[in-house]
């Protein structure tokens, strides 16, 4: 079984700033601000599709329909890839290739020539008795994603779906 530490040691940080993440958007661009003319940046685009699965996701609850994870990761990796099909690859992964992987879908991100790929595991959120939790959360699942990312040299994230 591996060690905390040997899982942190095979994970490296990601610098999330907001300067960072817009430059893998758009280089020479300091940050993303919603509605200028730069519309087109991949910053704007998840800003938008969060937007939109969290208010989908609440109005879902609201009425008292089941709304799947799988849903929300196939519409958003759909109008991610359709806004953006020269910068982005998406790969989603079969049920085989996800239990060995640890992931639901591996992206990559162009610019120039110029690429950072990441593997992702999706998990929505539940309310159980006045709770939220991840039911599906598995820690075996996550070190999985974690060490075989790092394998290949991808980064390893998790997508949160919640409202």
């Amino acid at each position: 079984m591996e060690t905390e530490q040997g899982l942190r040691q095979l994970f490296y940080p990601i610098d999330w700033s907001p300067e960072r993440v817009c430059a893998l958007c758009h280089p020479g661009v300091a940050r993303a601000t919603p509605g200028t003319t730069r519309d087109r940046l991949l910053c704007c685009t998840f800003q938008a599709l969060s937007r939109t699965t969290w208010s989908t996701l609440r109005e879902a609850a609201a009425v008292g329909l089941a709304y799947g994870g799988g849903t929300i990761t196939d519409h958003n990796l759909l109008r991610l890839k359709a806004g953006h099909p020269d910068r982005v690859v998406i790969r989603k992964q079969t049920q085989a290739h996800e239990k060995a992987t640890g992931a639901d879908w591996e992206w990559w991100f162009t610019y120039h020539g110029r690429a950072w790929g990441a593997r992702v595991q999706a998990k929505k959120l539940v309310w159980q008795k006045g709770r939220a939790r991840y039911p599906y959360f598995h820690l075996a699942q996550c070190q999985t994603l974690i060490r075989e990312a790092a394998v290949s040299r991808l980064g390893a994230m998790y997508c949160l779906y919640n409202w």
